[in-house]
């Protein structure tokens, strides 16, 4: 079984986000040590790291068994590498639909691991996906980083970690509601399914806003620009089946 924890830090005040204790509950268990389930506690760590505000950490246990099995003891000494990286601070600019803490739910930085102005862009794309579920088809999402450098004292020593800041601006456009849905032939001639027959045959996702959509009954009302492309292809489906 797991006897103890053992981790190093690549920050001075690593072990104020992650103690050895905390590490060690991680990776305890009632039944005896597993290489495989020390894996997943792994990523469990890089988790909570993570929700500290260090998308790219690391957790790196670093086990041999002939240095780290006691077998007297029966017990298992795992070393523990812990690499934070720097701190992200994350900020909203312009949400009023959406709270910043959904918000922050759909960045993917922090399921990625990285902070790079692609893993960026990308979380401002989950943004404008994400208010475009809602209504928000017009959103627009644009990002600025910046570096913030810890302060030094007397001896230009850094007291703290440098920080690198990232401001999301989002201008949310109007709510949009979908009115109604036609489907019409590109010449005006009559199609060769009627209108709510090809809707049903190709199980088109786009629908009105419901009626009673205000008090929260009915379905859908919204739409997304990656919904409209998966319907216009669903509407051919029908006709290819019936050629």
């Amino acid at each position: 079984k797991l006897g103890s924890v053992v981790p190093t830090y690549d920050h001075e005040d690593g072990a104020k986000h992650l103690p050895a204790s905390q590490l060690y509950d991680l990776f305890h268990h009632w039944l005896r040590f597993k290489v495989s389930q020390m894996r997943d506690d792994a990523r469990a760590a890089e988790k909570v790291l993570r929700d500290e505000g260090f998308p790219a950490a690391r957790v790196v246990p670093d086990f041999e068994f002939q240095r780290d099995a006691d077998r007297k003891t029966h017990r298992v000494h795992l070393p523990v590498r812990v690499t934070l990286k720097r701190r992200v601070d994350v900020k909203f600019v312009g949400n009023r639909a959406s709270a910043a803490r959904d918000l922050r739910e759909q960045l993917t930085i922090f399921t990625a691991g990285a902070y790079d102005d692609v893993e960026l862009a990308e979380s401002a794309h989950a943004l404008v996906r994400e208010y475009q579920k809602h209504g928000y088809f017009e959103a627009r999402v644009t990002f600025r980083r910046t570096l913030e450098r810890a302060p030094v004292d007397a001896a230009g020593k850094p007291r703290g970690d440098d920080v690198e800041e990232v401001t999301f601006t989002i201008d949310e456009g109007p709510e949009l509601k979908v009115k109604r849905v036609e489907i019409v032939s590109e010449s005006g001639a009559p199609l060769s399914f009627a209108a709510n027959e090809l809707r049903d045959k190709a199980g088109l996702e786009t629908k009105a806003f419901p009626a009673l959509g205000a008090i929260g009954l009915g379905e859908g009302g919204y739409v997304t620009q990656v919904q409209l492309q998966q319907d216009a292809e669903r509407l051919v489906n029908p006709y290819k089946s019936s050629s």
